[in-house]
């Protein structure tokens, strides 16, 4: 979707798409999750086989879900329609907030309208309706993204109803009712949203009052506007139209910025330390260092690399035991990670033999939910089975992430599963990790690897992974690395979609493609060509081709000027010097692993598979002449 961000529950709702068969049976013999009334809540904090329980979502019809839908097609044409499901919605407890939010947005459609008009009374009524509505929405249970923009939605609400004020050169009650906006906005970290109009007609509210001179609150917010702007821009003169700026008291320079000088990070120099004494072949030295690190360090990124060198430390050092040991831990403390993978592949442990055969349970409520999120669980399980995903993904955003540790396992579980089910493959990623936290067993299940690898869009990604002889394994996993399955997804260098192309980029692959690329089809096309065209720069060096699909061309012809290649793949992941880069590779070769091996039904392959052997490999020099390359200068996201 291009052009300006649709926010909010009303934009979810324009994403929707058609419903299926509405208000249809369940299949019969199927289990139905229970209503949370009758002892509903006990049954449903039971544990279940996770599958049905997945099955049972799809039985949730719910018709105040389908008058949602049918009010937002009903908003720019029929009012009086609008109003009349409002005020069913507000007959339904779980769906109040909905109803409330849906009469505030009309009747503040209903203000400006009318103030467009010249009806500034009749505007301030309808503008005081909608900011009592909005504050009855606050005490009713909204999504947690309603609840986020509530702020901003009152701010909006109590400008216009200042402009009404203004307009009938009611001076003080303008004035409070732009602060309270303000002080809203600020809340939300919206203040630079204002037009110079509305500043303008603030500074004459302030002005009109002024005995001898403007109030200390006015004073307060002016410098405040005033010191967000270039002197000479449009908000600012619409300030000093009505108030001197100078009455505003001085306004100190703009203190000049210096770059902040750069500092390592203590694990960071530790690992770097240790690491050096294992290149010097001080090998019991350096396992003593990389034990002292995740000791002295425990939550550090690093933690996990320092025992896999601890391990190979042990090993150079001829401690076999001792090596055997610290990698069968690896493996069992992180058995999905790059080196868990490493650890695995060292000691010989079969990885696959901790993928658990017994079918994972969940349950669909926890006790230690309070009533609040009772209900956006359960209104997401009604959005799911309306086809209504992106409210359910709005209703259940930071469920699992805020204090995940109150919150059961099996419940944990569930909200992974709903998550998927919404498409925030993002979230459902964090409420797996926090299992695998715990080891507890169902994170090991073949259903909670989906969840973790979910095979998006495989249609697609087969047929152009085949039309440009790639393994959809590895177009999956670098789509899992570049946006988490994000359709919409846009970096803060301007790379776009599900494999985050930079709009030139893509153009120089495809004529017309720079602008398609929060398209799926097209952005999974122009992804695998120009993953296929790094690997043939790089003579099929699967390494190589991940980490310039990263940082860049330039900077990996760079790294290999500066031999930073190594040996053999494990030398030169462990050796790019940009962490990013590195999380990235090694990253995507696990995803790799799990999706070649259980997800997709392929076979995995082995590292050497993404390092080709020999010189030739290694010069970047492979890609045919006539092959068109992207421009230059775009390949690089960093």
């Amino acid at each position: 979707m291009r052009g300006g961000k649709l926010v909010g529950w009303v934009a979810c709702l324009i994403l929707l798409g058609g419903l299926g068969p509405w208000g249809a049976p369940p299949p019969a013999g199927a289990w139905q999750l229970p209503p949370a009334s009758d002892g509903g809540v006990d049954a449903l904090t039971t544990e279940r086989a996770v599958e049905p329980l997945r099955d049972a979502v799809q039985t949730r019809r719910s018709p105040a879900a389908r008058h949602l839908r049918l009010a937002l097609e009903a908003v720019p044409r029929q009012p009086a329609e609008t109003l009349r499901v409002a005020a069913l919605l507000q007959e339904d407890p779980l769906f109040l907030s909905y109803g409330l939010q849906l009469e505030a947005a009309s009747s503040r459609t209903m203000a400006r309208e009318l103030l467009a008009g010249g009806k500034r009374a009749e505007a301030l009524e309808a503008a005081k309706k909608a900011i009592a509505l909005y504050q009855r929405v606050a005490e009713s249970c909204p999504s947690p993204v309603a609840e986020r923009k509530l702020p901003e939605e009152l701010g909006r609400t109590e400008a216009l109803a200042g402009e009404a004020w203004h307009g009938q050169q009611k001076w003080a009650e303008a004035q409070q009712l732009y602060e309270s906006a303000f002080a809203h906005f600020a809340t939300a970290g919206l203040l630079t949203s204002f037009l110079p109009e509305t500043l303008g007609r603030y500074a004459e509210s302030c002005a009109r009052q002024a005995k001898p001179s403007v109030s200390p609150t006015c004073v307060e917010w002016l410098r405040r506007f005033v010191q967000l702007e270039e002197r000479g821009a449009p908000k600012t003169l619409a300030i000093a139209k009505h108030v001197p700026l100078e009455s505003l008291g001085p306004f100190p320079p703009a203190e000049p910025r210096t770059p902040a000088a750069l500092t390592v990070a203590p694990d960071t120099q530790a690992f770097t330390d240790a690491m050096a004494l294992y290149r010097a072949r001080k090998f019991g030295d350096a396992a003593a260092a990389f034990q002292a690190l995740a000791e002295t360090y425990p939550t550090s990124a690093h933690v996990l690399r320092a025992r896999y060198w601890r391990g190979r430390a042990f090993g150079q050092g001829k401690k076999l035991k001792e090596s055997r040991a610290v990698f069968k831990a690896l493996v069992e403390d992180a058995p999905l990670t790059w080196y868990g993978l490493l650890a695995a592949g060292a000691s010989g442990v079969d990885l696959q033999a901790r993928i658990s055969r017994t079918p994972a349970k969940a349950a669909a409520r926890d006790a230690a939910l309070v009533p609040c999120e009772q209900q956006r669980v359960a209104r997401a399980e009604h959005f799911l089975a309306e086809g209504m995903a992106p409210l359910a993904a709005e209703e259940l955003q930071g469920l699992a992430t805020r204090e995940p540790a109150r919150l059961g396992a099996p419940f944990l579980l569930y909200v992974a599963m709903l998550h998927s089910e919404a498409g925030d493959d993002p979230s459902a990623f964090q409420a797996v990790s926090e299992l695998l936290r715990r080891k507890h067993p169902d994170a090991l299940t073949p259903f909670a690897l989906r969840l973790l690898f979910p095979p998006r869009h495989l249609e697609l990604v087969q047929k152009y992974a085949a039309e440009h002889g790639l393994e959809p394994a590895l177009v999956l996993s670098v789509m899992k690395q570049e946006s988490s399955f994000r359709i919409n997804a846009e970096s803060g260098q301007g790379a776009l979609g599900l494999m985050q192309l930079l709009p030139g980029t893509a153009e120089g692959l495809e004529k017309g493609a720079g602008g398609q690329l929060l398209q799926v089809e097209p952005n999974i096309r122009v992804g695998a060509k120009y993953l296929r065209y790094l690997l043939d720069y790089f003579c099929g060096n699967r390494a190589l081709a991940l980490a310039s699909y990263n940082a860049g061309m330039g900077r990996v012809n760079g790294w290999k000027k500066q031999g930073l290649l190594g040996t053999d793949l494990i030398d030169f992941v462990e050796s790019i010097p940009v962490r990013e880069t590195r999380d990235y590779v090694s990253q995507i070769i696990r995803n790799h692993y799990w999706y070649s091996s259980r997800v997709i039904g392929t076979k995995a392959r082995p590292l050497d598979h993404f390092w080709s052997s020999g010189a030739k490999a290694k010069t970047g020099r492979c890609a045919a002449k006539s092959q068109k390359a992207p421009a230059r200068g775009q390949s690089s996201k960093k």
